[in-house]
Formats: structure tokens, C-alpha cells, sequence
């Protein structure tokens, strides 16, 4: 490449000792004006204007706001964790003891449990569905704009609203998905989708894929 090219032809300069391969000539005369000088090896100084500061410039704002709003505070609840917290009191260390009630808690370890199945059917559920719709819109001519705007209105739809939405429709009297399971087969009994431990986390899985799926489905 070019730039390879420059740094053998500043390394053979170096090397050499010399500026410049020939000597330096004045015009028609051809005769050296002064001879070469030595280059001597320099250090480059920081500068906030230079070319190499303009990265960090540009991070600055990112890091701040990381620093801000996850760093400190995840240190901060760390420490937290360690203490008998009182918010108007006089906080106490008790070191480990609340990670050691907590493992022994049962309901703890149910909790995590939880939270790692609705990351992983989270994650299953809601990786192909957003890159197929993105695969279709980016194939089609006529109304992707207008399709783009539907599929991305469930995620600026606020939580609770959606949240509310979903609760209408999971609803084990009334709710629409059982309406339409009972049309279908109209001797099956309803389904609690909230209610019945089997069914109440992956409710909440799909609704968190439904409204995250127009997000990816842009990013992508």
C-alpha cells in the first residue's frame, strides 16, 4: 500500500541517517546548497487538537454518561449490598451476610432461575422474527415506509399501556386469546396464561418479543 511504501522509504531514510536521498542542488548551478542533516529521533507531543485526541473527544460524552448512570451506580449497589442499608439511618456492615441469606433463600434461587429462562426463550423467540421482517421489508417496493412505522409502534408504545394491553388479552375470563381458543374448540376450558405457573413466563416472553421485534427488525 501506499503508506507501507512511505514507511520503508522514512525507515531507509533513517537508517541512512539522510533526509533526503540526494543532496540537496541549487537550480541550473547543481551545486549543493548545504549537505544533509541527520534526523534525529523526536517525540511527538499530545496535543487536544491533534488528529489522535479527536477519538477521545469524541468518546468523552459516551464515557461520562457510562461512568454516570451504570458504572457508579453499579459500584455503589455493590457496596450497598454489604450493608444493613438505611436510607434516613445510620447504615451497618454485615459483609456477606445478605449474598449468604440470599442463597439460602429458596425463593432467591427460584427468582434467578426465572430471570435466566426468560432470557434464554427471550433470546430464541425474538432472534429470527425481527431479521425475516427485515429480509421482507428490504425486498419489497411499495409500502415499506408505512410497514416499517406499524411494526416499530409496539416499541414506542410506553411499558404500562402495553403491559395493560397484554393483560386485556391474557386475561383468563374475558381475554381475547381465550375467546378465540374457544372458538376453536368450544369445550376447552380457559387457560389462566397469568395465573397457571406452566404458562405465566412464557405470556411475558411473548409480549416482550412482541415489542421489541420492530427495534431489531430496524436495526437489522
Amino acid at each position: 500500500t501506499v503508506e507501507e511504501r512511505a514507511r520503508a522509504i522514512i525507515r531507509r531514510r533513517q537508517d541512512s541517517g539522510k533526509i533526503r536521498d540526494r543532496r540537496k542542488t541549487a537550480s541550473i548551478f547543481d551545486k549543493p546548497i548545504e549537505p544533509d542533516k541527520p534526523i534525529t529521533q523526536g517525540r511527538a507531543a499530545w496535543h487536544p487538537l491533534s488528529q489522535r485526541a479527536q477519538a477521545f473527544w469524541f468518546l468523552l460524552p459516551a464515557l461520562v454518561f457510562f461512568g454516570l448512570f451504570y458504572l457508579y451506580p453499579t459500584i455503589k449497589g455493590f457496596q450497598i449490598s454489604l450493608t444493613h442499608y438505611s436510607p434516613l439511618g445510620q447504615s451497618v456492615d454485615v459483609g456477606w451476610d445478605n449474598y449468604s441469606r440470599a442463597f439460602d433463600d429458596s425463593l432467591f434461587v427460584q427468582t434467578v432461575a426465572n430471570a435466566t429462562f426468560f432470557t434464554l426463550f427471550s433470546l430464541v423467540l425474538g432472534l429470527l422474527p425481527p431479521i425475516l421482517l427485515a429480509v421482507i421489508l428490504n425486498e419489497i417496493s411499495f409500502g415499506k415506509g408505512l410497514f416499517k412505522v406499524l411494526y416499530l409502534l409496539p416499541f414506542v408504545i410506553p411499558a404500562i399501556p402495553a403491559a395493560n394491553l397484554w393483560k386485556w388479552i391474557f386475561d383468563e375470563g374475558f381475554g381475547v386469546l381465550n375467546s378465540i381458543l374457544l372458538l376453536v374448540d368450544p369445550s376447552a376450558a380457559p387457560v389462566g396464561w397469568l395465573s397457571d405457573q406452566r404458562w405465566a413466563l412464557i405470556s411475558i416472553v411473548i409480549m416482550f418479543v412482541w415489542k421489541n421485534t420492530g427495534w431489531f427488525m430496524l436495526i437489522y
